[in-house]
C-alpha cells in the first residue's frame, strides 16, 4: 500500500545509495531526506549481505521507514530495477559503494535515469575509508608502501590490486553527472 501511494505522488523520486554502517553518510542522508521533504519522495537502498543483498527503505516525512524489502542481487536485480521503475525514480544519489555488488553501480543506466556521487571519505582510492594501517595510524600518500598498508586494516578482495581497484571506481565516478564533496 505505501508503494501505491509513493509511485502515485506527482514529486520527484530519488534513491539513495549508502553503505549499512551509519555515520556520517547516513546523518547526511536523514538530512538531505528531511531537507527535500516537501519537493520530493526519497527511499533508500543500503547493502544487507555484503556483496550479496540490499535493503530498500522508504522515507516518510523526512524520517527513513523501518520496515524495508530485501533483494538478492544476483537472482533479484531484474525485480529490482522494475520495481524502482514502477516506482518513478528520477534519479539516484550514490553515497558510499561499500558492502554493494557492483551491478549496483550501473542502476542509474538500468532505470534510465542520471545520478550523482557524493564522496564522504577516501573509500575510492583503495577500499579503506580511512587511509589507516593495522593500527589505526593515518598513512600519508607518499609512503612507498601506501597501498599495503591501508589493506592492512581495510583488503581489498581476493584477486584485486590497488591499481586495479582505483581503474574499477572510475565508472562510477567519471559517469557521475556531478561529483559532490560535502
Amino acid at each position: 500500500a505505501i508503494l501505491d501511494i509513493f509511485a502515485r505522488q506527482k514529486k520527484p523520486k530519488i534513491a539513495y545509495i549508502s553503505h549499512k554502517l551509519g555515520g556520517g553518510a547516513q546523518q547526511h542522508i536523514d538530512e538531505l531526506a528531511s531537507l527535500y521533504n516537501e519537493q520530493a519522495l526519497v527511499l533508500q537502498i543500503t547493502p544487507q549481505e555484503e556483496g550479496r543483498s540490499v535493503r530498500l527503505a522508504i522515507f516518510e516525512q523526512g524520517r527513513r521507514l523501518q520496515d524495508g524489502l530485501y533483494f538478492d542481487i544476483e537472482r533479484e536485480y531484474d525485480k529490482l530495477v522494475r520495481l524502482l521503475v514502477e516506482l518513478g525514480i528520477g534519479h539516484i544519489h550514490f553515497h558510499h559503494t561499500m558492502g554493494l555488488n557492483p551491478k549496483l553501480w550501473v542502476l542509474a543506466a538500468d532505470v534510465g535515469c542520471a545520478y550523482d556521487l557524493t564522496i564522504h571519505d577516501y573509500y575510492l582510492v583503495n577500499g579503506n575509508p580511512t587511509l589507516t594501517d593495522a593500527n589505526a595510524r593515518y598513512v600519508p600518500d607518499s609512503a612507498c608502501d601506501f597501498d599495503a598498508r591501508c589493506a592492512q586494516h581495510y583488503p581489498l578482495p581476493a584477486g584485486i590490486d590497488a591499481n586495479q581497484w582505483r581503474q574499477n571506481q572510475r565508472l562510477i565516478v567519471e559517469n557521475a553527472t556531478r561529483v559532490i564533496f560535502p
